[in-house]
């Protein structure tokens, strides 16, 4: 059940504990394998892993337009692809992400879930709802940042006020530093069962 791997590196996590109930990994924007922490976070638990998309039409994917459904739709069907590469699947759902979400922890008996954290208010709205109702049912959660060099409030005067000017705003930066991003999940721990998947095509 080991032998999780990243080209970046990284050690087991050992928050969680190894075990047999899954790890469900949030996939919303973010649909890459490479530089994605809540993937590899979840990897490196040793635990099963079962990828998850939610369309959830009440919150932000609400205003997808035609195009951006065609895109969506060869993204999606690029990272199942990937995510088959390596034994595992992409799990399709529609609803209400809260309520989806918590549904699938209980239908696989999961031990944990994670995602990499969006910043718009719906997706804020959204995350705060899903951490809410998961941890009233038990459930682990971790998120992360996947999508920016630093967290909003992390780049500061010393006033704690946020820089109106540039220069002194890049020079704070260049002062905290930069994570390198992440290598690709090389491996990942398939369940002895499946839960059931929409079609993409639906």
């Amino acid at each position: 059940m080991n032998g999780i791997a990243t080209t970046g590196g990284g050690s087991r996590s050992d928050s969680l504990g190894s075990g047999e109930r899954p790890v469900l990994v949030w996939f919303h924007r973010n649909l890459r394998l490479a530089d994605n922490p809540a993937l590899s976070w979840a990897a490196h638990t040793g635990r099963p892993i079962v990828p998850l998309y939610v369309l959830d039409e009440e919150a932000g994917d609400r205003s997808i337009g035609g195009a951006s459904r065609w895109w969506f739709e060869g993204s999606l069907r690029a990272l199942g692809g990937s995510l088959g590469a390596l034994g595992s699947r992409l799990i399709l759902r529609r609803g209400v992400a809260e309520e989806v979400i918590v549904a699938m922890a209980r239908e696989t008996d999961a031990a944990a879930i994670a995602w990499n954290r969006l910043y718009d208010r719906d997706a804020i709205e959204r995350d705060a709802a899903v951490r809410s109702s998961c941890a009233a049912a038990g459930v682990v959660q971790r998120s992360f940042n996947a999508s920016l060099l630093f967290e909003p409030r992390e780049v500061s005067t010393g006033g704690d006020a946020p820089y109106r000017v540039f220069t002194p705003f890049w020079r704070r930066c260049l002062k905290q530093g930069f994570e390198r991003p992440g290598g690709v999940v090389q491996a990942l721990v398939a369940p002895t069962s499946w839960p059931a998947s929409e079609a993409l095509e639906d």
